[in-house]
């Protein structure tokens, strides 16, 4: 039951994000060649279609729970607090959006499954004795959420500790006092990730594929064709290795750019051409700062996505046809 703690960073970070200005789309527009001496022509073939990552769904087994603790009609908010997170979620519209940045695309289906606990609360039995609230961890809990429904206004559930049997405290408005199954209880205590439909990348390059590619540092853009075979078949590499499954930002608004090195004044731009069963295609991709201290990880982003991943620097390497000198932190 323990959270990501990176991920639990960036919620942490998104909750200062008052307003998601939304310039990441704007600055992915201008096609990298700001600031350049040396214009090149991006491509103008379809670009490669981006892979939507998900979690699988996973049932929840509440047999032997028998006691109803509540029911719920929709509900239309809820939030999360844990030690390490803070979410707030709201339904509008029929579409389950971030509280704090609805831009952000949540899975719809695992936000359904996830709310469905919600729904009908069964317990495995009711506390009617006296007991050590501090011992079975509800005095300071780890887990609290709180569910708004239009018709049954507000239930609070905190999560404790578990009993010998292996389930779980969970104490409602404050008042009544349950335990409920392992897997309910882990089934209500949310991991952020694992909510979000992730942008990434998932083809296979081969060097004779590659067409035709421009590469932009410092303003200067650099175009190579076929005859390059070293650079090109960098690039194919590059591409092929491309699978981004982690991320520093699943909307990056002008701010986060910026700290990223992703603004279009600073980043490095690969616009590329390649031969697919389908014809020709293209893709441009966005290369900004380090994202760690021993300088690994670079921040990168796809044109067409508003999410900022992070990727090897090895990787950047080849995308970017980067000198070993250039692919290291200064």
């Amino acid at each position: 039951m323990k959270q990501d703690n990176r991920r639990t960073n960036f919620n942490m970070d998104r909750k200062k994000q008052l307003l998601a200005i939304g310039l990441a789309a704007v600055s992915m527009a201008v096609a990298g060649c700001a600031g350049g001496s040396k214009n090149a022509a991006m491509s103008t073939a379809p670009a490669v279609e981006l892979t939507k990552l998900r979690e699988e769904k996973t049932a929840v087994d509440n047999s032997g729970a028998d006691i109803e603790v509540f029911t719920l009609e929709q509900p239309i908010e809820f939030s999360y607090s844990s030690d390490e997170a803070d979410m707030y979620f709201v339904y509008k519209d029929g579409t389950w959006l971030d509280g704090v940045t609805s831009e952000i695309p949540l899975d719809q289906e695992k936000m359904q499954e996830m709310t469905a606990g919600f729904l009908k609360l069964h317990a495995v039995k009711k506390v009617e004795e006296d007991i050590d609230l501090s011992q079975c961890g509800l005095t300071t809990p780890k887990y609290s959420i709180s569910v708004s429904d239009a018709k049954k206004g507000l239930k609070t559930m905190v999560i404790g500790n578990k009993d010998e049997a292996g389930n779980y405290y969970i104490q409602i408005n404050e008042n009544s006092i349950y335990t409920i199954k392992s897997e309910l209880a882990e089934s209500l205590i949310f991991d952020y990730e694992k909510l979000v439909v992730k942008d990434s990348l998932d083809i296979s390059v081969a060097p004779e594929d590659m067409v035709r590619a421009v590469i932009i540092k410092d303003g200067e853009a650099k175009t190579y064709k076929t005859s390059d075979k070293e650079v090109m078949s960098r690039i194919a590499a590059g591409l092929s290795s491309l699978k981004p499954s982690e991320y520093a930002s699943y909307y990056a608004d002008e701010n986060e750019l910026f700290s990223r090195g992703l603004t279009a004044d600073k980043r490095l731009v690969l616009n590329a051409e390649f031969n697919t069963a389908d014809g020709v295609r293209s893709i441009t991709v966005y290369a900004g700062d380090f994202n760690d201290v021993y300088g690994s990880i670079r921040a990168v982003q796809i044109e067409g996505s508003s999410m900022v991943a992070l990727v090897d620097k090895d990787i950047v390497g080849n995308l970017f046809n980067l000198t070993e000198e250039e692919n290291t932190m200064q």
